[in-house]
């Protein structure tokens, strides 16, 4: 086949074109109408005569501004398509994957190539191809033509025209806004991807994870930006997807990327900053430094980005930590985001032991045993580490996020409901304020406001299963069962099994033919047997069934003591007393439940409607009336609790 044009051979940016001979035909066509668009192509036709081909293939990579790599079975398999990759990738440059088929990519070229600009080419249409492969490879040209952004100011509409009362109106109106909590101007939206670990050792991910997650962090606590959660931003880990489709599943503008390389002391981190409705870059960077520096860095990345996009927020500087701390400190996180608790703690304590003046190694313990006190999973001495992990974190930070969350949940309602609002105004991209608000809301009955809050945590947190559970749980809660059924089919297409939630529903509408479907589910859909149990003596005392509900009950009771497998052991003998029908006992067991420091009972003490239907007797109880005095929680003390509005407004859910 002949060629289709010589290589380019000036100085101008140009494309250096990596791909397997066998795709030549294919390869030369696209190459031939970039050509003809004007942009400069390197193909291996440029190599020259007499001169070492490997020194000439990577003195063409060190000159391009872009790579393009044509993804095929054929050059997935070739050991000189991968060198030239890895090269690149090494040299940090813009690598732009063109897949010409379905293919499985060897784990080093899907190392480098990971979360690089991605082009589908065999799923779209040659129209949509040519134009988005265009503007991927037009993006070094641009990127220093952008100007700051203009922030636009999102003024309300009102019905008249404006004369001079009109624009007074709408003044007062603008004052409103702001003094009710409504921002009135129109947040960048951004979203920071988990960073390449260009290292040769796999076991270094926990550091690339770590540092992207730091600078996230950083902007997150920026109230001037809309920060995407890392539940949501690190889902799109070793997936070839290009800029602009991972914006639109974020519902973002911008998104930051990069790569670490972890060599012994020395430290390479590569970021950029990308307009993905644009599909430019705005700003990109390298820093070559040592461990030591690494958190002059994260601060210097984000200001750049804060700058690049028109935003001024004084942040402190990260204090500068002991390496071998802070090394144990991302490895604690980078199990804990894995839900592998165990090393988590030992790494974290680590982290602490070496660094005694780390808050966030002590909020991330606290939070680990808060979780494993609100399951049932801690012994009685156990249960004290999370509030004496809170203590430490808030003497070293009183104003941290995550310890301040933490530490309401030793708050009466009132005051926690003070203490969340200021939280949710100062931290409004930190999902689990959100949460630990939501439970208070559901706590005074407030469910209209905990669902506001909660669709506005999926908005911050697109692709968290957890975040439609809990929102669905509360639409579940205050009886709209539509509605729950939506967010719990969105929490199971996101990887999140939730049979019990769904069983609860089937419960409510008195469908036991869906309940069945639920109960016969595998257990590992459900996690724990004790919960499908009960829900399977649930459908049978429904039934009228007494003795398969006592078969059923006979199956776990026995081992309730056993509480650290088995969950919150109060609350569920106070709901075996309740399916017997004593409910006396039932009220004892839960009020011995909310004394014994488990959570989950208080989050629930109001009834969810589906519970008050099929248990009137508990809530009519002398004793569960007494309880929520006991507690704080009575309609009187209720009804003196003061709601703050809101400081945002939902917008229409995607």
């Amino acid at each position: 086949m002949s060629i289709p044009f010589a290589a380019y051979a000036g100085d101008e940016p140009y494309v250096f074109v990596c791909y397997a001979h066998d795709d030549s035909a294919a390869v030369y066509s696209e190459i031939g109408r970039l050509h003809d668009a004007g942009i400069n192509v390197w193909y291996d036709e440029g190599i020259s005569p007499g001169r070492e081909w490997t020194q000439e293939l990577a003195d063409a990579i060190d000159g391009a501004s872009h790579v393009l790599f044509f993804v095929s079975r054929a050059s997935a398999a070739s050991h000189n398509c991968r060198n030239e990759i890895q090269y690149a990738s090494t040299r940090d440059k813009q690598i732009v994957a063109v897949h010409l088929e379905p293919t499985e990519l060897p784990g080093g070229l899907e190392l480098s190539i990971g979360l690089k600009q991605a082009i589908l080419k065999h799923e779209m249409t040659d129209g949509d191809f040519h134009r988005k492969l265009t503007s991927a490879l037009g993006l070094s040209a641009r990127a220093t033509d952008v100007p700051h952004l203009e922030m636009e100011r999102r003024l309300p509409r009102w019905p008249w025209v404006l004369g001079a009362g009109g624009l007074i109106a709408s003044v007062f109106a603008l004052l409103w806004l702001t003094s009710d909590g409504q921002d009135p101007v129109q947040r960048p939206t951004i979203a920071v991807l988990p960073f390449e670990n260009l290292s040769n050792d796999v076991g270094q991910e926990y550091f690339s994870d770590g540092i992207a997650e730091d600078i996230l962090q950083g902007l997150a606590r920026n109230p001037s930006l809309e920060v995407r959660a890392r539940t949501s931003s690190f889902s799109f880990k070793r997936k070839l997807l290009d800029a602009a489709d991972i914006a639109e599943q974020l519902h973002v503008r911008y998104l930051v990327n990069g790569s670490v390389r972890k060599v012994g002391n020395d430290v390479r981190v590569v970021a950029r900053l990308t307009d993905a409705e644009r599909q430019v870059d705005i700003w990109n960077d390298r820093y070559d430094r040592t461990l030591a520096d690494v958190f002059a860095v994260m601060d210097e990345i984000t200001a750049s980005v804060l700058d690049r996009l028109n935003v001024h927020f004084a942040a402190e500087p990260r204090r500068q930590r002991d390496p071998r701390a802070y090394a144990a400190y991302l490895q604690g996180r980078y199990h804990l985001n894995r839900l592998e608790l165990r090393d988590a703690i030992v790494d974290l304590e680590r982290a602490v032991d070496l660094d005694p003046s780390n808050a966030d190694a002590f909020a991330a313990l606290a939070q680990i045993w808060a979780t494993s006190d609100y399951m049932g999973l801690a012994n009685s001495e156990e249960r004290t580490l999370s509030q004496r992990y809170v203590d430490k974190a808030l003497a070293l930070d009183e104003d941290h996020a995550n310890a301040r969350g933490l530490a309401s949940s030793g708050l009466r309602a009132g005051a926690a409901i003070e203490e969340l609002d200021r939280l949710i105004r100062q931290f409004p991209n930190d999902p689990e304020i959100y949460f630990y608000y939501s439970e208070r809301l559901r706590q005074i009955g407030r469910t209209d406001v905990e669902i506001a809050v909660l669709e506005q945590r999926t908005i911050i947190d697109p692709l968290s299963p957890l975040a439609y559970q809990q929102l669905g749980y509360a639409r579940q809660f205050s009886g709209d069962y539509d509605g729950a059924l939506v967010e719990y089919k969105k929490a199971e297409r996101l990887g999140l099994p939730v049979p019990l939630d769904l069983s609860l529903v089937w419960l409510a509408v008195g469908d036991l033919a869906a309940l069945e479907v639920e109960l016969a589910r595998p257990l590992s859909d459900w996690r724990s047997s004790l919960w499908r149990d009960l829900m399977a003596a649930e459908a049978f005392r429904v039934r009228g069934d007494v003795g398969r509900m006592e078969q059923a009950i006979a199956e776990f009771e026995p081992s309730l003591s056993a509480s650290r497998s088995l969950g919150p052991s109060n609350l569920v003998r106070s709901w075996i007393a309740m399916l017997r029908g004593d409910f006396e006992r039932a009220v004892m067991y839960y009020r011995s439940a909310l004394v014994h420091g488990e959570e989950a009972a208080l989050d629930d003490i109001q009834g969810s409607r589906g519970m008050r239907a099929r248990y009137p007797e508990f809530f009519a109880d002398p004793g569960y009336a007494a309880m929520l005095d006991e507690f704080g929680l009575d309609p009187e003390t209720i009804s003196t609790i003061t709601v703050p509005p809101l400081p945002f407004t939902t917008p229409e859910r995607h």
